[in-house]
């Protein structure tokens, strides 16, 4: 039994030291694996080494690297940056000399600052540029204008009223230098802003050629100033409108020789005898350079009111118009800057007005009728 037990003590030990040999086996098989790995990589690199020499003797150049390259953090190509300076100065450059040139080669007349240097008149006011409503033939006081555009002809009219030259007579002869500037709808205008005064006023269309007020006040065109003159009918044929206290005259019928008729002591003597039941006449021409009629018509005038459309009138157009007034001795009052633009800055021809300014405009000017006129008394 106790020489079992020394067996069985031996077996014991005997097993230990089995599982320590199979560690150390195992522990020795993970080193012989990792010293093969490392015989491999040194002979590689000791090859390498080999190769490396080798080729250093072989080369003959004198290049050698100074640096490694990097990948760049931005790209060479677009230069983003310098393109957008080249391009925001040389357009703004370029955008400055354009606007030298055109401004060089602009002859038009566009702010009242412009009339008064080239054409040497004062500016009676400035109207501005309206679309006239669906359904409404002309721009006329009393048809839902708009407030902006009949405050600035109120003080057309002040300027008006306020004229020396016209404090006698008040006869005031509204005339362009070409056609299609608009003189016609605002001498209308202006009778129908004069009427407002509680003022009698007579509308007469001397524009023998291209009558158009007739059309304004929907009235017939005959008969009127061309059949008085001839005489064919009486020095009253006049119609009332219906704006209170304006008469119109319309231009009558049509004959071959206006500026003969016009030029006529006839005329002269009409205009002198309308005087006496009428505060005010106004009288509507044909264009000065078109025609001689509005030559012919100072002479009867108290007053010569240029109408110019703002920035389509050339310069020296307009100055023609009031040299060949000029040479008339005229009673030339000024000019009326017409077709103003106030609203949009870019094209904004008027520099005084603010944009703050509608604030004190109504929306839309509404029809007035003020109570009608006493008869005129008769004058001795």
């Amino acid at each position: 039994m106790r020489r079992e037990r020394e067996l069985d003590a031996d077996l014991a030990r005997q097993k230990l030291e089995v599982q320590s040999l199979n560690g150390k086996a195992v522990e020795y098989t993970a080193l012989e694996r990792e010293a093969t790995s490392n015989r491999e990589v040194l002979d590689r690199l000791l090859q390498r080494s080999r190769e490396t020499a080798l080729t250093r003797e072989l080369q003959t150049s004198s290049i050698r690297i100074v640096d490694w390259a990097e990948p760049p953090t931005s790209p060479i190509l677009p230069r983003v940056e310098r393109n957008l300076l080249i391009a925001l100065f040389g357009s703004g450059g370029f955008a400055l000399a354009l606007i030298f040139v055109l401004e060089a080669f602009n002859t038009r007349l566009r702010s009242p600052e412009d009339v008064r240097q080239f054409l040497r008149i004062p500016v009676v006011g400035a109207v501005p540029r309206v679309k006239p409503l669906k359904g409404r033939a002309s721009l006329l006081l009393g048809n839902a204008v708009p407030g902006q555009f009949a405050e600035m002809l109120q003080a057309v009219r002040t300027n008006l009223v306020l004229a020396p030259e016209l404090g006698t007579g008040r006869t005031l002869l509204v005339t362009s230098s070409e056609p299609s500037e608009g003189k016609t709808t605002s001498a209308a205008n202006i009778a129908v802003s004069l009427a407002r005064l509680s003022q009698r006023v007579l509308l007469i269309d001397a524009d023998l050629r291209k009558p158009r007020l007739h059309e304004v006040f929907g009235e017939d065109q005959q008969p009127g100033l061309a059949d008085v003159l001839a005489g064919k009918t009486s020095s009253r044929d006049f119609r009332k409108t219906k704006v209170s206290g304006l008469w119109l005259m319309p231009a009558g019928s049509v004959f071959s020789n206006p500026a003969d008729l016009l030029g006529s002591n006839r005329f002269a003597k009409l205009i002198e005898q309308l005087r006496s039941h009428f505060d005010w006449i106004v009288l509507d021409s044909s264009p000065v350079l078109a025609v001689a009629d509005p030559c012919v018509i100072a002479r009867v005038a108290s007053g010569v009111l240029l109408v110019v459309d703002s920035g389509r009138t050339p310069r020296e157009v307009a100055t023609a118009a009031v040299e060949r007034l000029e040479a008339v001795r005229a009673p030339l009052l000024g000019a009326m800057l017409n077709r103003v633009a106030v609203d949009r800055r870019s094209e904004s021809y008027f520099p005084y007005y603010n944009a703050s300014y509608k604030a004190h405009y109504p929306q839309h000017e509404d029809s007035f009728s003020p109570p009608e006129l006493p008869p005129a008394p008769a004058k001795q």
